[in-house]
């Protein structure tokens, strides 16, 4: 059947358009949409550490989690297909840089692409209103993970803030084969010319 297979395509001109289709072919877009990532906020003052990690599954659109004080929502945080917005839903000016914190952590972890496997290897900072005190520095990733450290930020009321994750995939193994299948179909036009 292989074999069949492989005669069909080992004309020139079969076996060249199998390979362009596969180079050329539009990569599937992976998304975040419909996988379950963790969220964890930290917050380190003097004598205790709080910390709250919450399970969630990315929808598109919704808000996937919030940032409580004193039990009262002050951020949402919406995860998209490879974005996170935070946005402050406080009337007035809210900081994390009250008195005795040490360090404030919102981590993301268990980051994956759905069916197209993927690692973060850059995250880009976009403001939506006045923030002051984050920039791309507090900003720290791995190939799955991204920790934001909001130590001295301040927001104005409605202000929000956005991050794009620049992911590279790794290609499907389909396309993978299907190249394979398209060179080995030109070495085979090429040795029936050859003899």
């Amino acid at each position: 059947m292989i074999t069949k297979v492989l005669r069909g395509l080992s004309t020139g001109p079969a076996a060249l358009a199998l390979c362009v289709t596969v180079l050329f072919a539009p990569a599937s877009q992976a998304s975040l949409i419909g996988t379950e990532i963790d969220i964890t906020e930290s917050f380190d003052r003097n004598i205790l550490t709080l910390s709250n990690s919450n399970p969630v599954t990315v929808t598109d659109p919704g808000v996937e989690s919030q940032i409580l004080l004193v039990g009262r929502p002050v951020f949402d945080i919406d995860v998209g297909s490879s974005s996170i917005v935070v946005s402050s839903l406080s009337v007035s000016e809210f900081s994390f840089n009250v008195g005795a914190i040490r360090e404030d952590i919102l981590s993301f972890s268990n980051l994956s692409w759905g069916a197209q496997p993927g690692e973060i290897v850059g995250a880009s900072l976009t403001f939506i209103g006045d923030i002051t005190g984050l920039d791309d520095g507090d900003l720290s990733f791995t190939a799955n993970s991204l920790d934001i450290n909001l130590n001295n930020i301040v927001f104005d009321p409605g202000a929000s803030f956005r991050i794009d994750l620049d992911v590279d995939h790794l290609p499907e193994p389909g396309t993978i084969a299907l190249f394979g299948l398209g060179l080995a179909g030109l070495g085979l036009a090429r040795r029936r010319k050859a003899a």
